[in-house]
C-alpha cells in the first residue's frame, strides 16, 4: 500500500456502475411506458408485481408508493389502529417505527443482538402484552432476522408479522426468502437498496388472498371496485415508469448480490490480514454471519472503536462512509413521548456510538477497497 494518501473520491454507493452495462435497456423500458402512456397502475405494474412474486415464490405482490407505505398499508390491512402495541427495534430507520403511530399505535421496542444488529428475539417474549397486535422484526444491512424463533413467538400468541425487508430484498434464511415468513413482507426500492428504482417504490409480499384484497383497496384510496370505496385507504400505487425500470433490474439483482458478498469477503480477509479485527484489544469488529442465513450485504457496516474519529479521517481522504445508525428510536424527539430514556436498550444504544457502514457496492474493485482498509489502517497507527 502506498504511503501517501490517494486522492481518489470512493462514494458509499455508486448507482452508475450498475446501470451503466444495462442503461438501454432501461432507457427503452421507460420510452415503452411513455408511448404507450399506461403511466399508474399499467401493465409495466402488474408484470414488475408478477415477476417480483415469482422471485420470492410468494402468492401475491403488490407494488406501493414506498417502502414507508408498503409498512403502512400492511399494518392498516391489519387492522392495527389506536391502542394497539406492535413490538419493533429501536435500531433501524425512523420509518419501521413512525408508520405504528400514523396509525394510532404504540410501538413497543425490544433491545438488538450485539453480533447481528437485528432485533433480539429473546427479548420479545416478556414485552407481549394483550394489547400486542403485530411484531415488525428488520432484517438489518441485508442480514436476516431468527425467523424461525419470531415466528414461534408469534403463532403462540396469536399475533401477526410484518417483515421489514427494506435493506435485505435477495436474502434468505434457512433457504427462505425473507419478506415470506409472516402475514407481510414490506420492501423498500429506494434507488441505494439492493433493487433500487430511479425514484422512490416498494412492494408488499403476502400469502393470504383476503389480506392481498385488503392491501390493493388502500393502495388505491380504499377502492375494491371503481368508484366503490369500502375501506380507508391512501393514494400507496407504483409509478408505471418506476416499474418498469425495477422490473428490468430484476434480473440483475442474483449478479449485484454476489458482487456485494464477493466485495465484503474481500473487506474481511483485508482487514484480517492488516490486524484490524479477530481479537479482544482490536479495533474493528466485521460483519457477523452465523449459517443461519444469507446475508446479502446491502450495506457493510463495520464496529469500530472511535468511530466518529475515524469517519472524520476517512471523510478528509474522500472515502464516504455512513452511520447507520448515530441515534436509536427511542432516543429521537418523535418517540419521546414513549418516555425511553438513555439506558433504556443499552445494546442498541452501544451500536449506535461505534457502527460505521463503508463502500460496498456492486462492482466495487479490489484497490478501491484496499484504499479504504489504508485509511483505517492509517488512522489506528496513528
Amino acid at each position: 500500500m502506498s504511503k501517501g494518501r490517494n486522492p481518489t473520491s470512493i462514494p458509499l454507493f455508486d448507482l452508475g456502475l450498475s446501470h451503466e452495462a444495462i442503461f438501454s435497456e432501461l432507457i427503452s423500458a421507460v420510452e415503452k411506458v411513455a408511448r404507450d402512456t399506461d403511466f399508474i397502475n399499467g401493465k409495466a405494474v402488474t408484470d414488475f408485481e408478477s415477476a417480483f412474486g415469482r422471485y420470492h415464490s410468494s402468492a401475491h405482490a403488490i407494488a406501493m408508493s414506498s417502502g414507508t407505505d408498503a409498512l403502512l398499508v400492511a399494518l392498516m390491512a391489519l387492522g392495527v389502529g389506536p391502542g394497539d402495541e406492535v413490538i419493533t427495534t429501536p435500531f433501524t430507520f425512523v420509518s419501521t417505527a413512525e408508520v405504528i403511530l400514523r396509525v394510532g399505535a404504540i410501538p413497543v421496542f425490544v433491545d438488538i443482538e450485539p453480533e447481528t444488529f437485528c432485533i433480539d428475539a429473546n427479548e420479545i417474549a416478556p414485552k407481549i402484552s394483550s394489547n400486542t397486535k403485530a411484531i415488525i422484526p428488520v432484517h438489518l444491512f441485508g442480514r436476516a432476522c431468527s425467523m424461525d424463533l419470531v415466528m414461534d413467538l408469534a403463532n403462540e400468541a396469536g399475533i401477526s408479522v410484518i417483515e421489514d425487508c427494506a435493506q435485505a430484498m435477495g436474502t434468505r434464511f434457512h433457504g427462505q426468502p425473507i419478506g415470506t415468513f409472516g402475514d407481510f413482507g414490506a420492501f423498500s426500492f429506494f434507488p441505494t437498496k439492493n433493487l433500487g428504482g430511479w425514484g422512490d417504490g416498494g412492494m408488499l409480499l403476502c400469502s393470504s388472498d383476503d389480506l392481498a384484497l385488503d392491501a390493493k383497496a388502500i393502495r388505491d384510496h380504499g377502492a375494491r371496485t371503481r368508484g366503490r370505496y369500502e375501506i380507508l385507504g391512501g393514494n400507496f400505487r407504483l409509478d408505471s415508469i418506476q416499474a418498469a425500470v425495477l422490473h428490468k433490474k430484476l434480473n440483475y439483482t442474483n449478479d449485484w448480490k454476489r458482487q456485494r458478498q464477493l466485495a465484503a469477503r474481500r473487506y474481511n480477509e483485508l482487514f484480517e490480514n492488516a490486524g484490524l479485527c479477530g481479537h479482544e484489544s482490536s479495533p474493528l469488529v466485521l460483519p457477523a454471519e452465523d449459517g443461519q442465513g444469507e446475508h446479502s450485504f446491502g450495506l457493510y457496516v463495520v464496529r469500530a472503536r472511535d468511530r466518529d474519529a475515524l469517519a472524520d479521517h476517512l471523510s478528509a481522504a474522500s472515502i464516504a462512509c455512513g452511520k447507520y445508525y448515530d441515534l436509536p428510536l427511542h432516543l429521537q424527539g418523535c418517540f419521546s413521548h414513549l418516555g425511553h430514556g438513555q439506558g433504556d436498550f443499552p445494546v442498541a444504544e452501544a451500536a449506535s456510538s461505534q457502527v460505521l457502514a463503508l463502500a460496498c457496492y456492486a462492482g466495487i474493485n479490489e484497490s478501491a477497497q484496499m484504499m479504504v482498509v489504508e485509511e483505517v489502517a492509517r488512522f489506528y497507527s496513528s
